[in-house]
């Protein structure tokens, strides 16, 4: 069994968060500095506005909120257009959503257990489950385009 750190797998994350990051701002960065207009983003169904209720109540009046809204959509817009497929567990959906979270948000996304980040990647893995190798991409869209409008709504 090879132990050896699988340093792609990271790069990759690396780049999925980059490039959410970017398409999210527009190609600018999102902190610091005066909050984006809060993106336009669609309502999703009935059971996920009930699933992201949370991300709402946690972010309402938070300046970083419109920040994330976007990084979420852009991520979201990154996971549809994975056409290869680089993205085939939640696992590394996850990873790649905390990554960014840590390094794109850190003045302003509070961490640990209560944290902002803590409560995105717990209700990710709600939407998404956490079974290996049960990655459904269209149901991972989904679950970030709500997540968006989560914190669109909290804004």
């Amino acid at each position: 069994m090879n132990n050896q750190p699988n340093y792609a797998a990271r790069w990759l994350a690396i780049g999925l968060v980059l490039f959410g990051v970017y398409k999210g701002t527009g190609g600018k960065l999102p902190l610091p500095g005066p909050a984006p207009s809060v993106p336009s983003v669609p309502a999703p169904s009935e059971s996920l506005k009930a699933a992201v209720a949370p991300i709402t109540a946690k972010l309402k009046g938070d300046a970083v909120a419109p920040h994330l809204a976007g990084f979420l959509g852009g991520m979201a817009d990154a996971v549809q257009a994975d056409v290869d497929g680089v993205v085939k567990t939640n696992a590394t959906l996850q990873k790649a959503i905390s990554s960014g979270i840590v390094f794109a948000f850190p003045p302003g996304v509070k961490t640990g257990p209560e944290g902002t980040a803590a409560l995105l990647n717990s209700t990710l893995l709600t939407l998404v489950g956490n079974q290996p190798g049960a990655f459904d991409r269209q149901k991972a869209v989904d679950a970030l385009r709500a997540m968006s409008w989560a914190c669109a709504e909290a804004s």
